[in-house]
């Protein structure tokens, strides 16, 4: 699955989401293909649980750490969750915390993912999620929710078979079972 992944991934980094009435991708499009392919990211990079665990995330629930190695500069990010299915009551302060751990990469695709919702105008706070989303008529940032990711998701699939299809692709790693890879594919 990780060539179904990184085509899926690379479909939401490239391909705007546009109707074909539509001259330039919308920015609530744009915004919604950053945050699944941020989130597929924040999934495989701290080998984590999809859902609540990481869309209840807020900014101060992550925090870069310098490396103990003889490497200046060098960061990994910890990432500690109070919510989902695997947290744990810890006996002492009565906490409920999970910790995870990513790769040196992290920091540095969370920074980017930090600028574009700045220049989006999310507000990117302590208190803020990490996955922000705007309520439609209110224009309220709110949390992306399970359903949300998982049915922008659904909708994609097709479509990103369909671009993975096509021969003029840098990267074409088109094989016959990716189309059945791509559509078992999910966050879950």
């Amino acid at each position: 699955l990780d060539c179904a992944y990184d085509t899926i991934r690379d479909y939401f980094d490239y391909v705007p989401i546009m109707r074909e009435r539509d001259s330039h991708e919308p920015v609530n499009a744009l915004v919604s293909r950053k945050r699944a392919k941020m989130y597929m990211q924040f999934i495989f990079n701290f080998v984590c649980r999809p859902g609540e665990e990481i869309l209840n995330l807020c900014w101060r629930d992550v925090e870069f750490v310098p490396t103990t190695h003889n490497k200046e500069n060098v960061f990994y990010v910890k990432m500690t969750t109070r919510f989902g299915k695997r947290v744990k009551k810890n006996p002492y302060n009565k906490v409920r915390t999970l910790t995870y751990y990513s790769d040196y990469r992290m920091m540095n695709l969370l920074g980017r993912w930090k600028t574009f919702l700045d220049e989006h105008g999310f507000s990117t706070t302590l208190d803020d999620f990490i996955f922000p989303m705007r309520q439609y008529k209110t224009r309220r940032q709110v949390q992306w929710t399970t359903r949300a990711a998982t049915a922008l998701m659904r909708r994609t699939i097709p479509d990103a078979i369909i671009w993975a299809k096509r021969p003029k692709r840098k990267s074409n790693r088109w094989y016959p079972e990716l189309e059945n890879e791509m559509q078992s594919f999910s966050y879950y």
